[in-house]
């Protein structure tokens, strides 16, 4: 499934996207953990259903 294009990052109508914002509005974050990779921060927040999701605050 191709998701990256010079427009957008993901496909904003992706059955997977809906499901894991629905995650983050309704669900609990069982886990946060920050990568070490890089110089900006990144946390991986593991959800429920076997979801991560990657969070990078844009400055």
């Amino acid at each position: 499934m191709k998701t990256v294009t010079n427009l957008r990052v993901y496909d904003p109508h992706s059955r997977e996207l809906k499901h894991l914002l629905n995650h983050l509005q309704n669900g609990e974050v069982i886990e946060a953990s920050e990568m070490s990779q890089g110089t900006q921060i990144k946390v991986i927040l593991d959800l429920p259903d076997g979801f991560e999701a990657l969070f990078k605050p844009y400055r």
